[in-house]
C-alpha cells in the first residue's frame, strides 16, 4: 500500500425523509436502533459512552458486532460520532 492509499477515506450520504427529532431518536435510543439497525444494542449517550450495536445474539461475546465501539463526540440532535469495528469473520482487522 502506497501513501496515498493510506488517507483513503469511504464517504457516503443518504436523504432520510424524517424530522430531526425521529431521525436522532432512531440512532441513539435502544427502541431506535432496535427498529431499524439491529436486534439488541448498548448505547449510553455520553462522550466515551457504549454504542455498541449487536447483529448476531447467538454468537459468543465479542463476535456479536460492533461490540466495544465508543461514542467519540456528540451535540444533541446535530452530530453523533462513533467508533465501528470490522465484522467478527475478519477477526484481523478486527484487532485493529
Amino acid at each position: 500500500m502506497n501513501g496515498r492509499d493510506a488517507n483513503r477515506v469511504i464517504r457516503g450520504e443518504i436523504i432520510v425523509e424524517a424530522g430531526i427529532d425521529e431521525v436522532w431518536d432512531a440512532w441513539t435510543t435502544e427502541e431506535g436502533i432496535k427498529s431499524f439497525f439491529a436486534p439488541a444494542c448498548n448505547v449510553d449517550l455520553r462522550v466515551d459512552g457504549r454504542y455498541e450495536i449487536l447483529f448476531d445474539l447467538a454468537a459468543k461475546p465479542g463476535e456479536q458486532g460492533a461490540e466495544a465501539a465508543r461514542i467519540l463526540a456528540l451535540e444533541p440532535k446535530q452530530m453523533l460520532s462513533f467508533t465501528w469495528s470490522a465484522p467478527p469473520e475478519l477477526s484481523y482487522a478486527r484487532k485493529q
